[in-house]
């Protein structure tokens, strides 16, 4: 390339499951100098692609319910079913190398998969949360189907409030 000239590479990867490794190696001389540097990402097939942490409280038969909305969705970018045994989402209380979610702050994936170019909602019900995946549909105008493109969350803590927080796959 000439100095200041940039040039654009793009390829589409195959379609198989797990994350993969993207590295770029660039190198060229300067003068008499040779210099190189390479640069990589970790692209998933699987991203976060909504998130609702925190809904207004409501009443519903006769107690309070707070945060009854919360929820996560999940993409699977691939042209193939994406079997999410070994998948995690995980809540981190702070940030920082050091952090590591509780228990309560891991929601394993196992059991689930996930059709080609489609989404899972994963509803974060509160325990004693009375509702139902008919009022979850209702309340955002869906037609979601428990044990397919909806997965309800009992006891998984998502929480919400103006603390440090990290929501990762894993």
């Amino acid at each position: 390339l000439a100095p200041g000239e940039m040039r654009t590479v793009s390829r589409r990867l195959p379609d198989v499951g797990g994350a993969h490794r993207v590295s770029a190696v660039v190198s060229g001389m300067v003068g008499k100098h040779r210099y190189a540097d390479t640069a990589y990402v970790m692209i998933s097939p699987l991203s976060i692609t909504k998130l609702m942490p925190l809904t207004a409280d409501i009443k519903a038969d006769g107690v309070t319910v707070k945060n009854p909305y919360a929820y996560v969705e999940l993409y699977n970018h691939t042209a193939m079913p994406l079997v999410l045994d070994g998948y995690s989402l995980g809540v981190w209380q702070t940030t920082g190398a050091r952090a590591v979610p509780a228990d309560a702050r891991i929601l394993p994936l196992d059991g689930v998969t996930l059709p080609p170019a489609s989404t899972l909602t994963v509803w974060v019900k509160g325990e004693g949360n009375p509702l139902t995946a008919k009022d979850f549909n209702a309340h955002y105008g869906v037609e979601l189907l428990e044990g397919e493109d909806l997965l309800i969350a009992e006891g998984f803590l998502l929480g919400a409030n103006n603390e440090a927080r990290k929501l990762d796959i894993r």
